[in-house]
């Protein structure tokens, strides 16, 4: 066996010797970069972007709205929430963008008022509310918990683009509940509901909304329970359909007017048709990034229910957008005066002090 397998090996080293001997010389290829390209420096590349954090931005799709250093540790430019804008985001060729139909657009055209009450939001506030007293509650000082849970999208819009400065024609859904709860959050005292159905228009500055309100009251079960027949005595059924009518002008990147007026077609349990709201706020429509900027806003609402009466609300505090014209987080204080913004004790009155947290969508 191992006779025979001797030659074969000696004739396999051969074969290998001879074709080695004769193999075609290397092919060297010069000056080939498509064949073989450089390979890439992702780092150097990423630090020459203009919205990565190395390169002084704050990440991917982030508009920034105020100018940074570019350096990572920041500087009293980047933290100063009062400093210059890097764009004006109301000059012409912000506002010329061209028109088209958008599906479900990011933002909106006739932005929440941040100090109104009564405005579709996620929202939570701790409240020390003195003067709150109907009957089964007690009297004096006491803190209470005043939520929203609600939001309002665009469904359609035909005008700019979304990421641009939001023109053109836009119809919205919102929706919410306001419930009121105690201090432990074991009883429900009143919720308002309300459903809207608003068509808006902007066009630079000047932005408008017009459309179909529902609003209603209802006591809360524990209450009931808690305080029965002289509850249920003192309980109205409070609602109103309501078209409402709003106006608002941008001054500049900050600074926001608005009023609207609301008309109640039908109406019950002691409504009366006229509501007015009026309001102002500072508050930045340019991206934040990370530090956020501060934030002011008062509203103020009346009713022909009340003899013209009402009440007026001032917030204060720091705010967050990820993107230009996008979502709001805000934190802040609350102070309130007048008419208790639920409608079930809309005849009550009473002054509110505390913190909140809010989310516009």
């Amino acid at each position: 066996m191992i006779r025979t397998l001797v030659p074969i090996w000696f004739a396999l080293v051969a074969a290998l010797l001879h074709t080695t001997g004769h193999a075609q010389a290397p092919v060297i290829v010069e000056n080939a970069p498509n064949i073989y390209p450089e390979p890439i420096d992702l780092d150097a590349w990423v630090d020459q972007q203009p919205n990565s954090w190395s390169g002084g931005g704050y990440g991917y799709g982030y508009e920034p709205g105020y100018h940074d250093s570019g350096s990572w540790w920041p500087s009293w430019d980047d933290l100063n929430p009062f400093g210059s804008a890097q764009d004006d985001y109301l000059a012409d060729a912000t506002l010329n963008a061209p028109w088209s139909w958008t599906l479900l657009p990011d933002e909106l055209i006739y932005r929440p008022e941040l100090a109104s009450l009564h405005t579709a939001r996620l929202a939570i506030s701790a409240l020390n509310i003195k003067g709150f007293d109907p009957v089964g509650l007690p009297g004096g000082n006491n803190w209470y918990w005043d939520s929203t849970l609600g939001a309002r999208v665009g469904i359609i819009r035909y005008g700019s683009p979304n990421g641009s400065y939001p023109q053109g024609f836009q119809f919205d859904v919102e929706g919410a509940v306001f419930p009121r709860v105690d201090s432990d959050g074991s009883t429900l005292i009143a919720t308002d509901y309300r459903l809207g159905l608003p068509v808006s228009f902007g066009w630079r500055r000047y932005q408008t909304k017009f459309g179909f309100y529902h609003v209603s009251s209802h006591m809360g079960d524990e209450y009931l329970i808690n305080t029965g027949q002289q509850a249920i005595n003192n309980r109205i059924n409070y609602v109103t359909n309501s078209i409402v009518w709003g106006n608002s002008y941008q001054w500049n990147e900050a600074i926001r007017t608005y009023i609207d007026a609301a008309w109640a077609f039908n109406f019950d349990g002691g409504a009366r048709p006229w509501q007015f709201q009026f309001g102002a706020e500072y508050s930045p429509i340019c991206a934040t990034g990370f530090r956020g900027s501060p934030f002011v806003a008062a509203n103020g609402h009346i009713l022909q229910a009340l003899n013209w009466g009402g009440n007026i609300v001032f917030q204060v505090g720091w705010q967050w957008r990820a993107k230009n014209y996008g979502n709001l987080l805000r934190f802040g204080f609350q102070y309130l005066e007048g008419m208790t913004p639920r409608y079930e004790f809309f005849q009550n009155s009473e002054r509110q002090l505390g913190l909140g947290l809010w989310y516009d969508f």
